[in-house]
């Protein structure tokens, strides 16, 4: 819907996404989902029409996406908030958008109400025009938002009898204003309003530790594994990178800063131990306790107590030998 009212709104049809981010399953943006190459890996289904509008870039990197723009067809730049990007990218983003008239659509539904109470855009001082929003709308319940300026959501109001039928965006759905979930939404945002200068400190102190916590283990069996929070200097969310090889001085960067063009990315996979490794950590982990999305890492929790992270920091601990053991993870020699 976002993507729909950037267009309305500039009269333009395409749509700038990052290489690797995910938005959903619409073709527009799952078409940027894999790579590189990019538009190639499963892709099927997807007519040519609209990969047409759709222009792939890399993150950190606004040489390319100014690129993008000067074509002057640029409907919105679809901005995936949780990922490595630094706060300069982001800041340029907001200067480039303004300077081309391309609506800047930030997609926080993951980095909502969990970098901050105002999202990524408050902890990171950048204000879009559009924001996606998913089910924490609802207090964790099905349901999704997007808002931004009036100007831009204007196209959903009633207005005349032209106006509503040949302007107006007319949206429908099951889960639409569902009480339920609105319900549960006003209650989380009221709590949080009421005790955020608690809930994100000790969150971003549980997202430090359990990444000191993993890469320290690491190091100490001497495996090649790295773990990563986001945002990086406060961690809300913890990814676990369990590599075939030392990653090299020069290439670290790709896991601290991100990856700025397409050879970063495949530079970055080729790291990558074998799905073997991704198995034993997820079956480890939760055998210990603890779920690990996929082996991947996950979201944190406010509520965590002393014994839950110990537990989480044994779990580590156990799960890392076992890759030892089975030598499904390089070393540091």
């Amino acid at each position: 819907m976002g993507i729909r009212l950037a267009r309305i709104y500039t009269g333009k049809d395409k749509i700038v996404v990052h290489l690797g981010a995910y938005h959903g399953k619409q073709a527009s943006t799952i078409y940027a989902r894999r790579g590189p190459p990019v538009g190639i890996y499963n892709v099927r289904g997807i007519p040519d029409g609209i990969k047409r509008d759709v222009v792939i870039v890399p993150f950190n990197n606004l040489e390319r996406v100014e690129e993008a723009f000067k074509s002057g067809e640029v409907a919105c730049f679809v901005h995936h908030c949780n990922a490595l990007y630094s706060r300069e990218y982001l800041k340029g983003l907001r200067e480039l958008t303004n300077r081309y008239g391309v609506v800047l659509l930030f997609d926080e539904v993951v980095s909502g109400f969990r970098y901050s109470a105002g999202g990524a855009q408050e902890y990171y001082g950048v204000t879009p025009d559009l924001t996606a929003l998913g089910k924490i709308i609802g207090g964790g319940a099905p349901v999704g938002a997007i808002c931004g300026l009036d100007e831009i959501m204007e196209f959903y109001s009633f207005k005349d009898n032209y106006w509503n039928r040949f302007v107006r965006i007319s949206v429908g759905g099951t889960w639409n204003a569902q009480p339920i979930c609105t319900a549960g939404g006003l209650a989380m945002l009221e709590r949080i309003q009421k005790e955020k200068d608690r809930i994100y400190p000790k969150l971003y102190g549980t997202g430090k530790r359990l990444a000191k916590s993993f890469n320290d283990t690491a190091e100490d069996l001497g495996v090649a594994a790295y773990a990563y929070g986001l945002p990086v200097d406060n961690p809300t969310t913890i990814s676990l990178n369990l590599f075939r090889d030392k990653v090299k001085n020069e290439d670290k960067y790709l896991w601290e800063t991100g990856p700025t063009d397409f050879e970063d990315y495949k530079t970055k996979e080729s790291y990558n131990a074998s799905r073997n490794a991704g198995y034993a950590t997820y079956l480890s982990m939760i055998n210990n306790g603890i779920f690990s999305y996929s082996g991947r890492g996950g979201s944190l929790c406010n509520k965590y107590s002393e014994e839950d992270l110990q537990k989480t920091e044994e779990a580590f601990n156990l799960t890392l030998e076992v890759l030892k053991e089975n030598k499904l993870l390089g070393t540091l020699n």
